[in-house]
């Protein structure tokens, strides 16, 4: 190799090498600055929510200030309503999930084979006036002693107690 050719060889490869840099920096720089953006618009964003509570709070304090003491008292009394129809419907849901799931391990501990179970039909639900019991009537078949299955129906009511679902009665129909 001639010595033109190395010097051209070696100028060619400072120019990649060169051009290398200038698209790392230029890259590098785009990239800041989309940061920098993506930074800015979520603060510009956190600031104007936070703007939009204190409007949301100040309006809703102005707003109370021009109700006469009566329709503030029924419209505490209605929150409050509103609150306890919700928590009301909360338990109710919370207690149908949880008798069912109790009533139906309790069926299934009583199975000779419960792994060999079927629950054809489960009806039941919580009580009407009270929000704390369960009724249910669970019908299914299982493996027997002998291995046959057999089918059967039971009823299971259950009771909140210390904040703990506890099965209250258990038995098979004829």
């Amino acid at each position: 190799m001639n010595a033109s050719a190395a010097i051209e060889t070696d100028s060619s490869l400072k120019t990649v090498v060169t051009a290398g840099i200038k698209r790392i920096v230029k890259y590098t720089a785009w990239f800041l600055a989309f940061c920098v953006l993506v930074a800015l618009y979520g603060y510009f964003n956190r600031y104007l929510d936070d703007r939009a509570l204190k409007k949301s709070q100040t309006e809703e304090l102005a707003r109370r200030q021009g109700l006469t003491p009566e329709q503030r008292i029924a419209e505490d009394q209605a929150k409050a309503a509103a609150a306890a129809a919700a928590a009301r419907v909360a338990a109710r849901k919370m207690m149908n999930e949880n008798g069912k799931a109790a009533c139906t391990a309790h069926w299934l501990s009583q199975l000779k084979d419960p792994y060999s179970a079927i629950l054809e039909r489960f009806e039941g639900g919580v009580d009407k006036e009270h929000d704390d019991l369960f009724f249910a009537e669970i019908s299914g078949r299982a493996k027997n002693s002998f291995g046959a299955y057999v089918p059967g129906t039971w009823v299971c009511s259950a009771g909140l107690e210390a904040g703990k679902i506890k099965i209250t009665h258990f038995s098979q129909l004829t």
